[in-house]
């Protein structure tokens, strides 16, 4: 029996605005094992939620297929689609957004429960739990959104994922609309569920540094594409794609006093333009000519670990990361002994 419970098999989406057409998300593939949790790390625009949205039929898939529990969910409709909502639950990142304004918490928490048959009674009981389990007073569900702070509407939200008990939470930036106290609560609080309930995660976010804390394994994405891979430790301490230098030098956390903080320069590419080469060339300081040219496939670095870049050709001229992610050990030693200071 595999433990391979989620599976994107080159995804494509292409949107299409009148004449022009605007591929999302390129050819993106990876496994989601049952238990862990894989953090898809990326610039606005670079096709993370699209892909969430693709796994959950919010948005249609052009080409590739999606494999729940070994079995093909591309077109499910109906009461397929149906079960699928039961496997997968996705945390968004505006909660006091993904709320009826006109209704109490516990009505939206509850909403799944009733639908599913289960009596009035039944379902309040179930939805105090829920609340209790994520860090609110049972009484939090006779509140409506306006009457709540963002950490606690998201904790709501996180309850109301975890009503129908899926095996698969998606959490699309639950962290982004929060300050950074209450974002590390949050971190807190989907670290300790994942431990005590065994969900299966995907954390998307455009911060590096958040899925260091949540995250088994980590899929960069720019420009559609995912453009490199590997654990955790692999993508912080052993990174091979000249994006993912620019994301860790440019986390706060790591920066130097009195220094100013590095960061990536440019923008990225229009999706609604034709790629030539290495989307990542024009901004990269490490370009190559064949980086203007021809676009790099997907090496291999170890049986985890894959970067997209030409970098990694057995030709290329060798080159060393940034300071900043050389020396990243040691900072993030620094940093945690500052911390555990204050």
């Amino acid at each position: 029996m595999t433990d391979i419970i989620l599976k994107a098999d080159h995804l494509r989406k292409i949107f299409i605005s009148g004449k022009k057409s605007m591929t999302a998300v390129d050819d993106v593939s990876f496994e989601l094992k049952r238990g862990e949790c894989l953090g898809i790390v990326g610039e606005s625009g670079s096709g993370k939620s699209t892909i969430a949205k693709m796994i959950t039929h919010l948005e249609s898939i052009t080409e590739g297929q999606v494999f729940l529990k070994g079995k093909d969910i591309t077109n499910a409709r109906g009461k397929d689609l149906r079960e699928i909502y039961q496997d997968i639950q996705m945390v968004f990142q505006m909660p006091m957004e993904s709320f009826d304004p006109r209704r109490t918490l516990g009505d939206g928490i509850g909403e799944s429960l009733r639908n599913m048959g289960i009596s009035r009674a039944e379902t309040r009981k179930r939805v105090e739990n829920l609340l209790e389990r994520c860090g609110l007073d049972a009484e939090y569900a006779d509140r409506y959104p306006h009457q709540v702070s963002g950490g606690q509407c998201q904790r709501a939200a996180i309850a109301r994922a975890l009503a129908v008990s899926p095996d698969i939470l998606i959490c699309d930036e639950p962290t982004t609309a929060l300050d950074v106290t209450i974002q590390a609560q949050i971190i807190r609080l989907i670290k300790k569920l994942q431990k005590q309930y065994g969900y299966t995660i995907i954390f998307i976010t455009h911060d590096l540094g958040v899925v260091a804390n949540v995250a088994d394994r980590v899929a960069i994405m720019y420009s559609g594409q995912i453009i490199e891979y590997g654990t955790v430790n692999e993508i912080f301490y052993e990174p091979k794609h000249p994006y993912t230098w620019g994301l860790l030098s440019s986390l706060p956390q790591l920066g130097i006093k009195g220094e100013p903080l590095y960061a990536i320069h440019g923008t990225p590419p229009s999706l609604y333009d034709e790629i030539k080469g290495d989307a990542f060339a024009p901004r990269s300081d490490y370009a190559m000519e064949i980086d203007f040219e021809e676009e790099p496939p997907m090496f291999k670095v170890s049986d985890t670990h894959y970067a997209k870049t030409w970098l990694l050709d057995p030709r290329a001229p060798k080159v060393e990361p940034p300071a900043q992610v050389s020396s990243l050990h040691e900072r993030m030693k620094q940093v945690i002994a500052e911390q555990e200071e204050h």
